[in-house]
């Protein structure tokens, strides 16, 4: 799956992501981008795009994460 077609479902979905960082720990997030789930006041605070990077709201820890298309090992 590509980073655009990640992007597009996490507009409109909440997904689990697994991934691992660059030290090797894996890891996952329940995450979206669908802004009726996203804090009004965190709705500005995504911060710059990235060409290999995915920005997601993490749901579970409420706060902007981060994570390389690349290294993510399923979805959920």
């Amino acid at each position: 799956m590509t980073k655009q077609n990640i992007i597009e479902k996490l507009k409109s979905n909440s997904l689990r992501i697994h991934f691992t960082y660059a030290n090797g720990k894996k890891t996952s997030v329940f995450c979206t981008l669908d802004m009726s789930k996203i804090p009004v006041n965190k709705q500005d605070s995504i911060g710059p795009s990235i060409e290999e990077i995915i920005v997601a709201w993490d749901l579970e820890k409420l706060k902007w994460i981060a994570f390389k298309s690349e290294k993510i090992t399923s979805i959920d």
